[in-house]
């Protein structure tokens, strides 16, 4: 009886293995379906691009827009003292373009306008997401059991904290990965102009290569539709491998330990809450 049941269950897991592995391969097949899409748009994109342009330089060609008439020079008929005759001036120009002309010009350049700069739009979404490095502020707020002591003093027989800092405002760097709904976003953004995915920050030091590391969970909002760059906004974790705590037997606004004269610290790894605002480049 027990080998039977041990037999069902290997059997559901290994089921539920299969299920999971085969939803994994259908997400990652989806994905590559869009970037596939996404590809041939742009290609054939660029191909009415190719096309307009030759359209818009045959029309300037035609049309000669960029050369002003230029009059022709006068015939060389000799004396005319002499023949009596008047020499005659040939009024012979370049033809102007007619309104018409021009107008459809500007509304060739227009839509050629119009077409690049669908183009960079399409490529930029293409672009956005993935892997990207940012810059930005953050402030942690202190989640551990020991407060962050900057400076203390005995006064009197009394442990007394000078300066504390239990909220830390600083610069990191961060890279974070960005997926890309397929749907309208927060504040009304249209698709493709947001992503949301994990991300990984650091603090660089003086002394230390890494002074804090943290990790969490950032969502991006695109400025412009032809542009890869966004404004961050984050929540997570900021891990403090070596933060200054009172050391042992010392306690804030007590006696000090026997024969204590001086304070002494400790340094410590302390966690916090992180909020984080940054602009990816």
């Amino acid at each position: 009886m027990r080998s039977t049941m041990t037999f069902v269950a290997l059997s559901i897991a290994l089921c539920g293995g299969d299920a999971s592995a085969q939803g994994s391969r259908e997400s990652a097949a989806q994905d590559d379906l869009h970037r596939r899409e996404d590809e041939r748009a742009v290609a054939r994109q660029q191909v009415r691009v190719a096309r307009e342009q030759d359209r818009l330089d045959a029309l300037r060609e035609t049309l000669d827009l960029t050369t002003a008439p230029v009059a022709t020079p006068l015939p060389d008929t000799g004396n005319s003292l002499v023949t009596g005759d008047t020499p005659q001036q040939s009024s012979s120009t370049t033809p102007a373009p007619t309104p018409a002309q021009t107008k459809a010009a500007l509304r060739q350049a227009e839509g050629f306008a119009d077409i690049e700069r669908n183009l960079a739009a399409r490529k930029a979404a293409q672009d956005f997401g993935e892997f990207g490095l940012g810059a930005g502020l953050s402030l942690t707020i202190d989640l551990g059991s020991k407060d962050r002591i900057a400076d203390a003093q005995i006064v009197n027989g009394i442990v007394r904290v000078i300066d504390q800092n239990n909220a830390v405002a600083r610069l990191l760097l961060e890279t974070h990965y960005f997926f890309k709904p397929q749907r309208s976003g927060p504040f009304g953004l249209e698709e493709k102009m947001w992503g949301l995915g994990p991300f990984v920050a650091i603090q660089p030091g003086d002394e230390r290569i890494v002074e804090a590391i943290g990790l969490g969970l950032m969502i991006g909002f695109r400025r412009e539709e032809t542009r890869t760059d966004s404004f961050n906004i984050g929540i997570g974790f900021m891990i403090d491998p070596n933060t200054r705590v009172l050391g042992d037997g010392f306690v804030a606004n007590a006696a000090p330990p026997p024969g204590e004269t001086e304070v002494r610290y400790r340094e410590t790894a302390q966690k916090g809450l992180m909020l984080l605002t940054s602009f990816s480049f």
